[in-house]
């Protein structure tokens, strides 16, 4: 009766003592794996294994207690069930793997919502087929733990074998925890959470094993989970909690390491915060400048007048996912651009480029618009925005667009205006070709038409994932070596289109992009729209233009800044809610003092982006921390320094609030922008993600 009555009482402390070493095995893993693959610059290692012991340590007893309590019940159902149906065990794990259910269903539904996933023939069946195989591999694995701890207790099974059997657990976990940290990192969130669970659970049921066989030798493991032992456990690792939390909440540098470069941890902050134990206010700088005023009113430095070709033709040209890195006229040593070396050497080449998002929906649209969509998009926008291509005709200018479906790829509901009317253009090829038959269309286009003035897009996929190899273009066989092929490839067929425009239209002017770059591992991930880094965002802006003297322009700009400039070089009036601004005092002679150029901005999700005078400022909205890199000293943005360099973090968050903070001044009328400014900014700045509006 006494065993009985106490029962309780050692499961959960049990719990409490597992928990909390489950915990520290984890963050010893975590710490180690910061450490040996160099997962961006950690700062003082010894001040981030502290934090990170102390969070996982509390949160690893909580979950503790909590896995004692759930055995404890689940216990008791199933020896309330075992005399009524089923032997007690079978129904105990009955038990386990009903309580399974609900996690298992969130992993299915998620399984199939990509857009291709989606096209697989009769996907709900295969989505329950794998709920039911994880559930009945669920109840086995419950059985089969319930089956191994009764041997042990009841000394049918050797504490030997249950301490293998507790190692050989443990060392499971670090296998998930590399799969967690390695495996499509940033993506599908519903599989990482799934890694971490599991490695958590096996890390549980490793130290439950060895707890096991430690009472059954009487070792001191086995004597953890005295009621005395077990509350001052608790009261060291609430209060350990406590300090990593406020520690936290003092160092940005320590936040940014924990939320990007941790699995177990950035979870434990994450849930701390949804459940406001962790700080809000204060994890990043609050808005420092003043109120958004309409565009009108903003006071713009005196630049000089920019180059003028009234009456050129326009050839836009954008290639998908090419970052500026792998382009020769920005230092790559491949071979991979000569055609676009060639027009860069005789034209402008913008240093420092930045697509508007890292990936295409939104970056082609703002690239049509001159404005900031993303923000736009979540501030309510209906998609009423003048196209370039609508200005353009009022100007005599036929009008021209050669592209495939994938542009409205992302977020397609958010685009259907767009891509209902193409953006507007009068001729239209919206169609899957590749390079070589695209160019193919647009010279048929010119010789067919004639038209007296135009202005053409062409946008050519093929960089863009799956990286397919083309003969000649042999670069290697690894990923990066296939996507170096496609460049190589487009710019061959961009030759073709180069030639016909000089023999035929030599007074064009030439404008060559790309809406967003293309990870290969530098941050740990892989494709695009997944960060705000230079490999992802940083894109190629090649102008020609007649009378343009060859020229290398030191300043930040934005793809959004395209329409402007075009515009602006055929000396046509620049819409007053168009966001971009003209280039073209940089282009003249002499140009325009570098100092003067505007930063330039980016997002994704939460995240907002600031460069200027060759630094970089990414903060967090949602999580509450920047990064700030020197682009020159760090090009490889690896040394966090937003703690050794608070003046210039600050200064760069005051842009990225008035940024921020300026969206609707350029879409409302004075009316909408009537009230108490400081309120409306704070529920803009809210819909924009900003957990401390």
């Amino acid at each position: 009766m006494i065993e009985r009555r106490n029962q309780p009482r050692r499961t959960v402390c049990g719990g409490l003592i597992i928990g909390v070493l489950a915990g520290l095995w984890l963050a010893a893993v975590e710490i180690v794996y910061v450490l040996v693959a160099g997962a961006g610059d950690s700062g003082d290692v010894g001040r981030l294994a502290l934090v990170v012991g102390l969070l996982s340590a509390a949160f690893g007893g909580v979950l503790g207690v909590l896995a004692g309590l759930l055995a404890f019940g689940a216990g008791k159902a199933g020896a309330w069930l075992g005399k009524r149906r089923v032997n007690e065990m079978t129904a105990t794990a009955r038990v386990y793997t009903a309580l399974m259910t609900v996690p298992v269903a969130l992993v299915c539904a998620s399984l199939f919502t990509g857009r291709w996933a989606r096209s697989i023939p009769f996907h709900d069946g295969l989505a329950v087929l794998v709920g039911l195989l994880l559930l009945y591999g669920g109840f086995r694995v419950a059985h089969a733990t319930l089956t191994l701890r009764d041997r042990l207790r009841g000394g049918s099974l050797e504490p030997r074998t249950g301490r293998l059997l507790g190692v050989a657990l443990l060392l499971g976990t670090v296998i998930l925890y590399l799969c967690d940290q390695r495996v499509f990192p940033r993506l599908y969130l519903y599989l990482h959470n799934a890694l971490a669970s599991t490695a958590y659970l096996a890390a549980l049921l490793g130290l439950g094993a060895l707890f096991a066989a430690g009472q059954r030798t009487g070792s001191r493991l086995g004597r953890l989970a005295e009621p005395g032992i077990a509350l001052c456990v608790a009261v060291a690792v609430v209060a350990g909690g406590a300090t990593g939390l406020a520690a936290l909440s003092r160092s940005q540098g320590l936040r940014f390491v924990v939320a990007e470069r941790t699995v177990v941890a950035q979870k434990i902050v994450g849930i701390a915060t949804a459940l406001r134990l962790g700080p809000r206010r204060g994890l990043a700088p609050p808005p420092t400048s003043l109120p958004a005023l309409p565009p009108a009113t903003i006071a713009a430095p005196k630049l000089p007048v920019g180059l003028r070709v009234p009456g050129a033709d326009v050839f836009l040209i954008s290639v998908d996912a090419a970052r500026a890195d792998h382009v020769g006229a920005y230092g790559y040593r491949r071979r991979t651009t000569p055609t676009i070396d060639e027009v860069a050497s005789a034209g402008a080449v913008i240093e420092r480029a930045y697509a508007q998002v890292p990936h295409t929906s939104f970056s082609i649209s703002t690239m049509m618009t001159g404005k900031y969509l993303y923000s736009l998009a979540a501030l309510g926008d209906r998609q009423r925005h003048e196209t370039l291509p609508v200005i353009l005709r009022r100007y005599g200018y036929k009008t021209a667009g050669f592209f495939p479906p994938s542009v409205f790829f992302i977020d397609a509901q958010k685009f259907t205006t767009y891509e209902e009317t193409r953006f507007h253009f009068e001729y239209v090829k919206y169609e899957y070709l590749d390079a070589a038959r695209r160019v193919d269309q647009v010279i048929q286009f010119l010789e067919g038409e004639k038209p007296p003035r135009v202005f053409a897009w062409t946008h050519f996929f093929e960089p863009h994932e799956p990286y397919d190899a083309h003969p000649g273009f042999d670069f290697g066989a690894r990923a990066v070596d296939r996507y170096d092929g496609e460049i190589a490839y487009v710019d061959a067929q961009i030759a073709r289109l180069l030639q016909w425009i000089r023999t035929n239209r030599p007074n064009a002017v030439v404008v060559i992009t790309a809406d967003h770059g293309e990870e290969f591992g530098e941050h740990g991930g892989h494709y695009h729209a997944t960060t705000l880094y230079d490999e992802q965002l940083r894109v190629p802006l090649v102008v020609s233009a007649p009378g343009l003297t060859a020229r290398r322009v030191p300043i930040q700009a934005e793809i959004v800044d395209v329409p402007t400039t075009i515009l602006a070089l055929l000396d046509l009036p620049l819409p007053a809610r168009m966001r971009g601004t003209d280039l073209t005092p940089w282009l003249a002679d002499p140009p325009a003092d570098p100092e003067a150029a505007p930063p330039a901005f980016a997002e994704i999700e939460h995240k907002k982006m600031v460069v200027k005078n060759n630094h970089k400022l990414i903060c967090d909205l949602q999580r509450g921390f920047c990064e700030l890199y020197d682009l020159v000293a760090d090009p490889g943005e690896k040394h966090n320094v937003v703690d050794t360099e608070p003046q210039t973090g600050a200064a760069l968050r005051a842009d990225l609030d008035a940024w921020i903070g300026g969206h609707l001044a350029y879409e409302q009328g004075p009316r909408e922008l009537e009230g108490p400014q400081r309120q409306r900014r704070a529920l803009e700045r809210g819909r924009l993600g900003d957990v401390g509006a």
